[in-house]
């Protein structure tokens, strides 16, 4: 959400802003939303994140699965 944000925030306030502009307050959450589907970045985990079209990130499953293979049975 943050690469988004700064994306708008450059497109809309400029680069040289110090600070939010008038223009981004309140932030347009339909506008923001855009910013949100076209942003993509790697995490610090390597992984490759991007939003799908409900603006939602990849489901990462790997830490449910282990729990689950955890689980004592009773």
């Amino acid at each position: 959400m943050a690469h988004a944000l700064d994306a708008m925030f450059r497109d809309i306030c400029g680069e040289s802003s110090p600070g939010l502009c008038a223009a981004m307050k309140p932030v347009n959450g339909s506008m923001f939303l855009r910013y949100l589907l076209n942003a993509s970045f790697v995490s610090y985990s390597g992984d490759y994140i991007s939003f799908d079209a409900a603006g939602d990130p990849p489901a990462r499953y790997t830490d449910a699965t282990r729990a689950m293979s955890c689980a004592v049975v009773i």
